[in-house]
């Protein structure tokens, strides 16, 4: 397989081909009549969701082939494991069809892992549709557990919230460092990989169980 690049996300970047992607990523979704915002989401919807965090990408020979944005805690959120102040949050994660079953999603994930555990949260945390029993397979088979079930807002659908033990990452991997580019879009400084402590006291997020 050609060689994956993964980076955050520039300015040089096209959103219009990143949404491009997403769509084509959530295409099955959609066929199931799960229509999640990844499915048919606008240029500027992806603009909006890239700013509300860290995003990198997976690039391979110049062309962008998956994604993720980060989030620190989310205070605001409706689900108590992302409200928890020892949890990282994961979004808009998606690998292009050609790409997927090559590894580039796992990849992007051990990034996701590492920076979570540099910025001193012991957990990372992601939702999939309870319906995407072929998601939450991938994401158990990575190392995530399920931690919750709820319904956000705005959605016809219910969401397995699932999460993931990170404080390994921050001994076994090594700090991930990019080339700095002239400007991003979504505020990534590639220096934070250094790794800061996350301020505030601790919340305990809930255990895994099925209800």
């Amino acid at each position: 397989m050609q060689a994956i690049t993964l980076r955050p996300l520039s300015a040089e970047d096209s959103l219009l081909e990143l949404t491009a992607m997403l769509h084509s990523a959530f295409s099955r979704l959609g066929r199931m009549g799960i229509f999640c915002s990844c499915v048919d989401q606008s240029v500027a919807r992806t603009r909006q969701r890239v700013g509300l965090g860290e995003c990198f990408v997976a690039e391979c020979e110049g062309r962008v082939v998956g994604t993720l944005t980060l989030h620190r805690h989310e205070r605001g959120s409706e689900s108590d494991v992302y409200r928890s102040r020892r949890v990282a949050s994961l979004h808009q994660f998606a690998v292009d069809p050609e790409y997927q079953g090559r590894g580039v999603g796992g990849k992007l994930l051990e990034l996701a892992e590492t920076w979570a555990a540099r910025h001193g949260y012991d957990e990372l945390a992601l939702d999939t549709p309870t319906a995407a029993a072929h998601l939450i397979a991938f994401y158990r088979h990575q190392g995530f557990r399920l931690a919750e079930i709820l319904r956000f807002s705005g959605r016809d659908y219910a969401s397995a919230v699932l999460a993931k033990n990170v404080l390994r990452a921050a001994a076994t991997s090594h700090v991930l460092r990019f080339r700095r580019p002239a400007m991003t879009l979504c505020g990534v400084n590639p220096d934070t990989f250094a790794g800061h402590s996350h301020p505030g006291r601790t919340v305990r997020a809930p255990s895994p169980r099925i209800r």
